[in-house]
């Protein structure tokens, strides 16, 4: 004889099943904002570190030649804090991205103010101008409409930089502006970078918002099934509970109340026709019982059947073979399923309760309607 074994695969370590769970409940759109911040606020600091902090001879109408030495050599006294200046407006534009995802406008304002150094020394850092546009880019990817202000202002400059006649300081120096209409191209075309970069940046955004919600949908669709899953289950118990219980003492009442007169075989026959129509009334009982514990249970398996009649007559009469007086005024009209339902259940419970509370006292039934609405007893 041989048995064949299936194999299965090894469960996964906690830390693995750790991992896997926190990279499903991120905020991958957070995420994303955040990486997208330090990574452009390292790429401004790089620029800003490669880029030497002296000043163009051309600023104040000396001739073009790139000047090497440093500003608190050569430098007169308006312009011998350019390089400390600078170097503040730079680390300020590093952190306006770094700020970017929390505070929008906040960091637009702190990269716009590096500009000021344009009516002072005639000249701009370029890590400004890619701080400003980076803050455009990390917004985008968060709230697209924020994303506007930054993104206009760094393609505003890129034009006037081009068409106007001020220069930016880059890593291998200055750099000048063309002017005319070729400084106008050149303009759109730097302002092209930072466009595609806040475009992409909001579709990518709106990819990861979007599947974001899907997950949670299908969370909560998940959640919704386990909870009615769970009350299913519940009721199908109690449904059994309550089988188990009450409908094996209602049966015993039954089998009890059918085998009285062959127990007793000098029964009066009044007392048998008693004992009979409490086997019917138990018998009743179960049918009954068992059509509303099919209800709580609610399974698929659950056969569909009809509900009980609204026989109010023979309801009445069946209580009266108990020995309840009962007086009833007026006539059961005829009625659809559901309103003959509802009126059964409540002549029933009227009974019921009368006999419970005041025993052996008559009660009675007035049925009042009027013709096209329903009758009530």
């Amino acid at each position: 004889m041989t048995s064949t074994t299936v194999d299965r695969p090894a469960p996964a370590p906690a830390t693995v099943v750790w991992l896997v769970d926190r990279w499903r409940r991120t905020d991958h759109t957070v995420l994303l904002t955040r990486v997208l911040a330090v990574a452009l606020a390292v790429a401004v600091a790089a620029l800003l570190a490669a880029t030497p902090l002296w000043l163009p001879e051309t600023v104040y109408g000396r001739p073009s030649a790139y000047n090497p030495s440093p500003v608190w050599v050569t430098a007169s006294d308006p312009q011998r804090w350019f390089g400390l200046v600078a170097t503040c407006a730079g680390l300020l534009g590093v952190a306006a991205v770094a700020l970017a995802p929390r505070a929008p406008w906040v960091a637009w304002g702190a990269a716009v103010v590096p500009f000021v150094l344009l009516p002072l020394y005639g000249t701009v850092l370029a890590s400004s101008w890619l701080a400003l546009a980076a803050v455009a880019v990390v917004v985008a990817t968060r709230r697209p409409w924020p994303a506007i202000l930054p993104w206009a202002s760094a393609g505003a400059l890129a034009v006037v930089w081009h068409v106007g006649s001020w220069d930016a300081l880059f890593p291998s120096g200055p750099g000048g502006s063309a002017g005319g209409t070729d400084g106008l191209l050149a303009g759109l075309g730097l302002a092209a970078y930072p466009t595609g970069a806040v475009v992409l940046a909001a579709w990518l955004g709106h990819v990861l918002r979007a599947s974001a919600a899907r997950t949670r949908d299908a969370e909560s669709v998940a959640h919704d099934a386990v909870v009615t899953t769970a009350s299913v289950t519940e009721r199908a118990r109690l449904a059994r509970e309550l089988h188990d219980v009450v409908a094996h003492h209602v049966s015993l009442v039954a089998v009890r109340a059918e085998s009285a007169p062959f127990s007793v075989p000098d029964l009066d026959p009044r007392a048998a026709a008693t004992f009979a129509h409490i086997a019917d009334d138990a018998r009743t009982a179960l049918a009954e019982l068992r059509h509303v514990l099919t209800v709580l249970r609610r399974d698929d398996d659950a056969p569909l059947a009809p509900l009980p009649s609204g026989d109010v007559a023979a309801l009445v009469a069946a209580a009266r073979t108990a020995g309840q007086s009962v007086t009833v005024e007026g006539t059961w009209p005829q009625t659809d399923a559901g309103v003959g339902h509802v009126l059964h259940r409540a002549v029933q419970e009227g009974l019921t309760n009368a006999r419970r509370h005041a025993p052996g006292r008559p009660c009675g039934c007035r049925c009042t309607g009027t013709p096209g609405s329903p009758a009530s007893g």
